[in-house]
């Protein structure tokens, strides 16, 4: 529920309406009416306006502070414009481009908004109607309301406050929504505004000013001419609608004679609203009989349209605007970055859990390793001991092999022959050293000796040979040494078939 105060604005008077709003129901609490002075006129002495404003509210005991203020129709321009078709998303940009090569005023010093006509039959196009605002008043008025200590929260057009009082009578209500048009006349006092809707649609909006002073019959008149000019605005809006039927609101002592100069000038009954308080969904904490409800009709629509809107209105506060689809491009960045995370996120939580796996395997072998270290070095002693017997097993050397493997190596004795020959085990990179020396018919013998040697891999081998002609059959004296590497204990010497064959060929 919300509280409003409903003004309906004149450089003569102020009438306004203090209501709660909720939805389908409209609660009158206090009502404020009074003539401005001489010198607090609002369009020509805003400040002072809106002090003499504040006194009057304070005065009535009224505290709500959101103003709708309902302005007459003759302060505002109302232009038809006709525009290709478009769907009603692209209407308020084709109804600004129109307003700015139609309107004489620069569009930065008007408040614009529209009312889209309803959609004929053979009828192409669309239709609007424009309705533009001067900044300036718009500006006094704000100042106004200012300076009462209020807040305007929207400027609409008394016609459409009219408009719909009418649209909520249970006759009109209720009634079929393609009938024909129904015709409005609102008097208050000088001010007479003609409106007709249909379909729940405002198709016109005319305002005339008509001397309080005239006589009864010279104001029918001129309110019957009003009339007829307004009606040829609605055949231009609204070609081939008919109007079959009629409201007039306001006080019958300023309506008197005026239904039955309507019902002959347009042939059906006009249905005359003396007081707008009997409105369904409306109630009253005042007598409405001293409210001057005959200028009640414009603010009391605006706060029948807040709680349920039956008629489109014009806000110059709060214009339609182009509809903007909404800008998701930040929301598909926000979303493809939150996509790029949850990758990045399940790649490294993929890692982590390689790594966590890796190290737990890790651990594993290091426990492995620590209880294996931990077996080595408490048999230390006995691998020690194993070595041992070990490398006494290889040095069991077989010395007779040995040299009859190395004698069959050197290819006979017929050309040289050894003098003496010993081994003795070692204890480095060989099992064992043999030494020799012997004698040669020539150096080629011992040259030829050194290659069957390093056939059988052999090594060192004869490293001295000197001439001695004290035997001149084998004149060439040397000494051999060679080492016996662990491969070499089995593997037989060069020309070797079997241990047996070779000892037997030695022998000789």
């Amino acid at each position: 529920m919300s509280e409003h105060l409903a003004l309906d604005w004149d450089d003569q008077q102020l009438l306004g309406l203090d209501g709660q709003v909720a939805s389908h129901e409209v609660h009158l609490r206090k009502w404020v009416r009074f003539d401005w002075s001489a010198d607090s006129r609002p369009f020509e002495h805003a400040e002072a306006a809106g002090k003499q404003l504040r006194v009057e509210l304070d005065r009535a005991g009224i505290a709500a502070n959101q103003a709708i203020v309902s302005l007459p129709r003759e302060e505002a321009v109302v232009r038809l414009l006709e525009l290709p078709e478009c769907t009603d998303d692209e209407l308020p940009e084709l109804v600004r481009l129109q307003a700015a090569t139609r309107s004489a005023v620069p569009l930065d010093r008007l408040l614009l908004d529209f009312l889209p006509l309803p959609r004929l039959d053979g009828v192409p196009g669309r239709r609007v109607l424009m309705v533009t605002l001067g900044k300036p008043a718009a500006d006094r008025i704000q100042a106004v309301l200012t300076a009462a200590g209020l807040v305007a929260a929207g400027i609409q057009l008394s016609a459409v406050g009219a408009a719909e009082v009418v649209a909520h009578q249970p006759s009109v209500r209720g009634g079929n929504p393609d009938a024909a048009a129904t015709l409005i006349v609102c008097r208050s006092a000088a001010r007479v505004e003609i409106t007709a809707i249909w379909r729940s649609q405002i198709l016109f909006m005319h305002g005339a000013s008509v001397s309080a002073h005239l006589p009864p019959a010279a104001a029918i008149a001129q309110i019957l001419a009003e009339t007829s000019r307004a009606t040829v605005a609605m055949s231009q809006s609204a070609p081939g609608i008919r109007m079959v039927a009629g409201w007039i609101l306001g006080s019958a002592a300023e309506l008197e004679g005026l239904p039955e100069a309507f019902k002959q000038r347009y042939g059906f009954d006009f249905q005359l609203l003396p007081a707008p308080f009997g409105t369904p969904g409306l109630r009253t904490d005042f007598d409405d009989q001293q409210s001057h409800s005959q200028t009640a009709f414009f603010p009391l629509g605006l706060l029948l349209g807040q709680a349920e809107r039956l008629v489109p209105s014009i806000d110059f506060l709060h214009p339609r605007q182009k509809v903007v689809k909404p800008d998701r491009t930040r929301l598909r960045q926000v979303l493809a970055g939150a996509a790029a995370l949850v990758v990045v996120a399940a790649i490294l939580g993929g890692i982590h859990l390689r790594v966590v796996k890796l190290e737990g395997e890790i651990a594993d072998l290091e426990t492995k390793n620590a209880a294996s270290q931990k077996t080595l070095d408490k048999n230390a002693d006995l691998l020690d001991t194993a070595k041992s017997l070990d490398d006494w097993s290889q040095r069991n050397i077989d010395w007779l092999d040995q040299f009859r493997k190395i004698e069959s190596a050197i290819g006979g004795t017929d050309k040289l022959h050894f003098a003496s020959f010993d081994g003795q085990v070692a204890y480095r990179n060989a099992l064992a050293t043999i030494t020799a020396t012997g004698r040669a018919k020539s150096r080629r013998d011992v040259e030829a000796m050194n290659e069957r040697l390093s056939q059988a891999d052999y090594s060192p081998r004869a490293k001295e040979i000197m001439t001695d002609a004290a035997d001149a059959e084998f004149p060439e004296k040397f000494d051999l040494s060679v080492e016996i590497k662990p491969s070499q204990k089995s593997v037989p010497a060069a020309g070797e078939k079997s241990d047996a064959k070779s000892t037997n060929a030695q022998s000789k």
